[in-house]
């Protein structure tokens, strides 16, 4: 006979069925066994720091069988450099969910310096689980590198551009192991190709370069040089998963990583937002305001820079870089003796800044000054030989008091680290023709007009009255 519930309270065998499950179910959960939570001693942290992780701890404590609970916790250590306590996090979370491949991909990037052997293999977990997920490939390649397994972290690479056939890494990994392996012609197959999905990493330029001279290519060689001297020299790879990581990171360094990866990625708003917000924190650091300073600027926001850079010596009023970096923009509004003071200012501190003693000089040839710009610009090279702007602005005194050989000397010195000027080829050109050096003028006028800036009229007319022209000029 069945037993119902009634109106009096009556118990039905159902009824105890399913509380004996619920009873069952918490003594079975009750008898797991976690692992402890990993307890860092918080005192040297930053409070924002400590608040995160404490918050993230208590969370796993209330539910320890929550893989995203003990995933989280591993993320907010590891986006704060604690590696040996967001390891077993993962760890667990992968235990709690096996199906997640996140947590073995993540504990693997942790493994790679700490026990290569182990990453390869937990990888290996990861890639069964998410095969279409490039960025485990170009791990699993990069730990296949630092075994010497060469042609399989080749076929590594090739599986990610199976999966991604846009691929900057996995193309430039493809590359560098060919140019090892003296595969030159191949090489250069997939570095260009690299190049150009990721123009701005300066590591593959620089990689490039080497291909080239081992190929006789000098001319292109020493180009690839100059391009990755004035680029960044990490690639742009697209790796959604330790992005989240990152977003976790609420230390000051981790907010101005966080803005200088936004900036990159072309979102300056959010780059300019993680920058406030590290001041709001810690309003009286002089360098977070310079590097906000340093954004505003780069995003042409040049008022709100000069802001930023006057806030900064309000904190410090000797900060060597912003007092130069000010200078440079009050010069431009026509303050030049504001600008003097604050590059005298900026020498005081540093006498051998190549900028405070490049700004200088700027402003002793805008006053007419040329002898004593000169000696600036010479003693700002002393400090810094490559420097381009210097060469520049050296070449234009020398030019200006008719020295021009040893103009042409830094105009070309100055295109060595800037190719990319056009300018200079315009001004070389000039120089060239008042030395009635026509086909040099017509050459730099020629690679000039090939970056899409057009000569002075004046000069074009100058040098078509000399009907013979290695250079064709078309009008």
């Amino acid at each position: 006979m069945t037993l119902a519930m009634t109106r009096k309270g009556a118990i039905s065998v159902g009824a105890i069925g399913a509380a004996a499950l619920v009873a069952l179910a918490l003594v079975s959960k009750s008898a797991i066994k976690y692992p402890p939570i990993p307890d860092p001693t918080t005192d040297a942290m930053e409070p924002q720091v400590a608040e995160k992780v404490a918050s993230a701890r208590k969370a796993v404590a209330e539910d320890k069988a929550s893989d995203e609970a003990w995933g989280h916790l591993g993320m907010v250590f590891h986006a704060h450099y604690l590696e040996s306590e967001a390891a077993p996090c993962y760890s667990e979370a992968h235990r709690l969910d096996p199906d997640d491949f996140r947590w073995p991909y993540l504990l693997t990037r942790i493994l790679k310096s700490q026990d290569p052997g182990r990453a390869l293999e937990v990888l290996d977990e990861a890639r069964r689980l998410k095969p279409d997920f490039a960025p485990l490939h170009l791990l699993a390649a990069e730990l296949l590198e630092t075994r010497g397994d060469f042609d399989s972290a080749i076929e590594s690479y090739r599986r990610a551009l199976s999966v991604d056939h846009g691929s900057a890494g996995a193309e430039f990994g493809i590359g560098r192991l060919l140019l090892a392996n003296g595969d030159l012609e191949k090489s250069a197959k997939h570095l260009e190709r690299a190049a150009v999905l990721d123009p701005e990493a300066g590591s593959i330029q620089a990689t490039l370069s080497q291909l080239y001279h081992r190929l006789g290519r000098e001319e292109e060689a020493t180009e690839a040089a100059r391009c990755a001297r004035r680029l960044h020299p990490d690639l742009d790879v697209h790796d959604p998963v330790l992005a989240s990581v990152m977003e976790e990171a609420v230390s000051l360094v981790g907010y101005q990583a966080r803005a200088v990866d936004a900036e990159r990625a072309g979102d300056p708003l959010r780059a300019e937002a993680l920058l406030r917000h590290a001041i709001e924190i810690r309003p009286l650091d002089a360098s977070l305001h310079y590097n906000l300073a340093n954004h505003l600027s780069r995003q042409g926001r040049l008022r709100e820079a000069e802001e930023s850079y006057r806030q900064v010596l309000k904190i410090d009023d000797r900060h060597a870089a912003t007092l130069v970096n000010l200078g440079i923009l009050v010069a431009r509004n026509g303050k030049l003796g504001e600008a003097r003071q604050l590059f005298e200012k900026a020498i005081e501190r540093e006498p051998a800044h190549p900028g405070a003693l490049l700004g200088l000089g700027n402003v002793a040839a805008a006053e007419g000054r040329l002898n004593e710009a000169v000696r600036l610009f010479e003693r700002a090279l002393e400090s810094d030989p490559d420097r381009p702007d210097s060469h520049y602005a050296l070449a234009r005194a020398l030019a200006a008091r008719g020295a021009s050989d040893d103009a042409v000397e830094h105009f070309l010195a100055a295109l060595e680290g800037a190719p990319e000027r056009a300018d200079i080829h315009v001004e070389l050109a000039e120089l060239y023709a008042r030395r009635h050096d026509n086909e040099a003028a017509e050459r730099h006028i020629f690679l000039a007009r090939g970056m899409g800036m057009e000569p002075p009229d004046g000069l074009l007319r100058a040098l078509s009255k000399h009907p013979e022209q290695k250079y064709k000029i078309p009008n």
